[in-house]
């Protein structure tokens, strides 16, 4: 099997090597008689680091509506949800790999504000 990497180059996949889509260069022959046999190389998708940081407003939204209400009731009678509230609302970004964002999960978490299975969802890094 063979990856597409861009318009001169192929990489095969049984050993990584990267061969030049031109006449002479080592494996291309191979290349063309593979192709020849009806099969077509992977299209090239780029590894895309994972993103870690969003704004207050996008972390926000990974919240249902009910879960919202309630930490924001909550924010109002507890003080430790209180600062937590605050913190993450005050904060330029809000970047899931923090020790301090799993710490405020944690504490909405154990205050029963959220379900525990939604930790891994509100931690998660996007794409």
């Amino acid at each position: 099997m063979y990856t597409l990497l861009n318009e001169f180059t192929v990489r095969r996949e049984s050993d990584g090597t990267f061969i030049p889509l031109q006449e002479g260069s080592t494996g291309y022959s191979e290349y063309l008689e593979w192709v020849a046999k009806g099969n077509t190389p992977a299209p090239y998708q780029p590894d895309l680091p994972a993103i870690t940081q969003f704004s207050v407003r996008e972390y926000i939204q990974r919240f249902t509506q009910d879960e919202q209400i309630a930490i924001r009731r909550a924010q109002f009678t507890d003080m430790q949800v209180g600062l937590v509230y605050d913190d993450f609302n005050r904060a330029n970004f809000i970047d899931v790999t923090d020790p301090d964002v799993a710490a405020g999960v944690d504490l909405y978490i154990a205050k029963g504000l959220l379900e525990p299975a939604r930790r891994a969802e509100l931690l998660r890094s996007g794409t």
